[in-house]
């Protein structure tokens, strides 16, 4: 034995791991036809150790359960799968082309990892043919800059949740960044760079970019973090926080806490997260007359008490400011690399599906067709 070897279970104190040195972690609930078969070390290594984006996790293992939970009462064990179940099951699934499509990437990477470890002889899941869509463009309204002006001429400035909104919607309409970007960012995410100010941004995929941050939205993020009193706050804090319910005060920020093997004791409080930003974003739109403000109330208890429940809708999103940006710079004729790069698209068709402009050559197009339908058009100015 030379002297880089080590007897089996011996490793020097430099390298080795203690067991109690590992972070516990709760098990995964797991479907009985797994159990049956004895791949709960498979059903974890899936979940667990393959996919690191915590929200894929979680639809996946959503799609997973429900389809052997299905497959456990059709009387199948995990070996006899067929591929007929799989296309039975998807003929079932409830909602888009893209939603059957995401189940089966689902299905095919969990059984994939299963044929490896021999639990299946063949992917069921692999032979099972996609649900054919072809996307020329997206479903999302496009927020114009007409109702954007209207939108920001909406909130107070005099405060400071009302300067917090007007940075968070600005980040959004002047980068074209997801709102998930914009809940990630910290106080150093928004920097002094070569004589200019940048944000970098952590969109999904771990997918990180450096924009410009343009001289508008700097005044409106410096005055956010100034009338926050946060500006010399540490680098890794929270950039947007919470409001003390009505108070108009935000919520003192407290970053996680670990113990000494690096376990969490205390989540983040304090944060605005991406669901919250939703929220507030059509609040905001009601405000600005473009919403719509709906109350319900519930039926009387044993008391003769209702409870009354407000609720905000628009058909405008956090994702339509991205949609504006991306049809406004497409029809000023900047490059559609560029655009992709500003938007975090991996690929040129993506960004194509974002640009609104082929609507507005369809609506010439079924203004030109030479047809009278018996009704009275009004001129442009009287509609």
């Amino acid at each position: 034995m030379t002297e880089h070897q080590h007897p089996k279970g011996d490793l020097p104190a430099s390298t080795a791991i203690r067991q109690e040195q590992l972070p516990a972690s709760p098990r995964l609930t797991m479907p009985a036809i797994l159990q049956r078969a004895r791949a709960r070390h498979s059903y974890e290594e899936f979940f667990e150790a393959r996919i690191s984006n915590p929200h894929t996790r979680r639809a996946y293992k959503l799609t997973v359960d429900r389809f052997l939970d299905w497959c456990d009462r059709q009387g199948a064990e995990l070996a006899t799968i067929t591929p007929a179940m799989c296309g039975r099951f998807r003929d079932q699934i409830q909602g888009s082309a893209a939603t059957k499509k995401r189940a089966l990437a689902a299905l095919r990477r969990f059984f994939d990892l299963l044929t490896e470890r021999h639990f299946c002889l063949v992917n069921p899941a692999r032979s099972t043919t996609n649900v054919q869509e072809r996307v020329e463009e997206g479903k999302t309204p496009e927020l114009p800059p007409k109702d954007v002006r209207q939108l920001f001429a909406s909130i107070d400035e005099t405060t400071v949740v009302g300067l917090r909104d007007r940075a968070i919607l600005a980040v959004m309409a002047a980068t074209g960044c997801r709102v998930g970007a914009v809940a990630k960012l910290r106080i150093g995410s928004f920097s002094y760079q070569g004589g200019q100010w940048h944000l970098r941004l952590s969109e999904k995929n771990a997918k990180t970019r450096t924009v410009p941050v343009r001289h508008d939205l700097q005044q409106l993020v410096l005055a956010y973090l100034h009338a926050a009193g946060i500006a010399d706050h540490p680098h890794d804090h929270a950039m947007f926080r919470t409001a003390q319910g009505r108070t108009g005060h935000l919520t003192p920020y407290c970053p996680e806490e670990h113990n000494d093997v690096g376990e969490r004791v205390a989540p983040e409080r304090g944060a605005l997260g991406p669901d919250e930003m939703r929220q507030m974003l059509k609040r905001r739109l009601v405000d600005a007359g473009l919403g719509r403000r709906v109350v319900t109330h519930s039926a009387p208890d044993a008391r003769g008490r209702s409870r009354t429940r407000v609720r905000y809708e628009s058909d405008y999103s956090p994702h339509s400011f991205r949609v504006m940006v991306a049809t406004d710079l497409l029809a000023q004729g900047k490059d559609i690399h560029d655009v992709a790069y500003l938007l975090g698209h991996s690929s040129t068709r993506t960004t194509q599906v974002y640009d609104r402009n082929k609507r507005k050559v369809s609506r010439n197009l079924v203004e030109s067709i030479r047809v009278h339908l018996g009704t009275e058009v009004l001129p442009p100015d009287e509609e």
